[in-house]
Order: structure tokens, then sequence, then C-alpha cells
């Protein structure tokens, strides 16, 4: 009888191990993703933005050099042949 208690005390111990494990490994995977995912998020978030701003910057552009071309057609006309 005590040999069965033995048994049952050592497949407890398994189990605790077992599943103190698995606590772990899920930890693990949950900080690897934060470490992982996290800094691709950003990423991928910190390129729209910059892109977002490129279109900002380049609609500007085009309208500076849109008003260039006006001055430079009012105040100083191509002469065709």
């Amino acid at each position: 009888m005590q040999d069965n208690t033995y048994t049952q005390k050592r497949i407890i111990a398994a189990h605790n191990r077992l599943f103190n494990m698995i606590k772990y490994i899920n930890i693990f995977i949950r900080l690897l993703l934060l470490i992982v995912v996290f800094p691709i998020i950003l990423y991928l978030s910190a390129i729209r933005y910059v892109n977002e701003n490129i279109d900002i910057w380049e609609s500007k552009a085009e309208d500076i050099i849109s008003s260039i071309q006006k001055f430079l057609d009012k105040y100083f006309p191509v002469r065709s042949k």
C-alpha cells in the first residue's frame, strides 16, 4: 500500500512539473511574441506614418512647382517659332 502512495506522489509530482513547464513555455511564447511582433507592428506603423508624411510633402512640392510654372508662364513666356 505504501508503494502505491509513493507511485501516486511521483505521478502527481511529474504532473506538477509538466504543468509548470507548460506555464513557463506559455510565458516564453508570450514574451517572444512581445519581442518579435510588437517591434514589427511599430515598424509598420512608423512606415505608414512616414509614407503619409511623404505624400503630404509631395503634394506640397507639386503645389510649389505648379505655382512656379504659372509664374514663369506669366512673366517669362516661352516664345514659339
